[in-house]
């Protein structure tokens, strides 16, 4: 992800269930959200090797292999401090939700941290009336372990983990 993806970004993490289910960060301009970018985002990659990107559709019968493809989601790992595993991440465009893109990411994000990462552990943190996204994560192989508290939140959302 790059600062270049932040009109975007600001459509994303302004979408209802976006607050809903993940929270309203607080990004009101294009402004605010290549600020996001920079300071969460980039930042957190810099710090740890890993981090979230962007989720393309790529057209393949298109014959120029230079064009972009439609933007539709993010999807990452995140580390935070108060969990004891990296987690995963991800968060769709409305428009191109229940079509399979998430478990589709994540599942190739989850070999990487295997493969490429060595991980051993993945968790995945979700608010619990969040069906969807509790899906992708149980066919990923995560299973309910408790209740967590994050941080500067103030309800308990559901931790999942999985050994990889």
């Amino acid at each position: 992800m790059t600062v270049n993806d932040a009109a975007f970004m600001l459509a994303l993490m302004n979408e209802p269930i976006y607050h809903q289910n993940i929270g309203d960060r607080g990004l009101r301009t294009v402004e605010d959200a290549r600020k996001y970018i920079q300071e969460k985002i980039i930042a957190g990659a810099a710090k740890n090797g890993f981090g979230i990107g962007i989720v393309e559709i790529l057209d393949l019968d298109n014959d120029d292999d230079e064009a972009p493809g439609e933007v539709v989601g993010i999807c990452g790992l995140v580390k935070r401090d108060h969990l004891p595993a990296v987690d995963i991440a991800f968060a769709f465009a409305a428009n191109h939700r229940g079509q399979g893109y998430a478990t589709e990411a994540a599942s190739a994000v989850l070999d990487y941290a295997r493969l490429r990462l060595k991980l051993k552990t993945i968790a995945g943190v979700v608010n619990p009336t969040n069906k969807s996204s509790i899906k992708v994560l149980e066919k990923l192989g995560l299973k309910f372990k408790n209740k967590v508290t994050l941080p500067g939140e103030a309800a308990a959302i559901d931790y999942y983990e999985r050994n990889l």
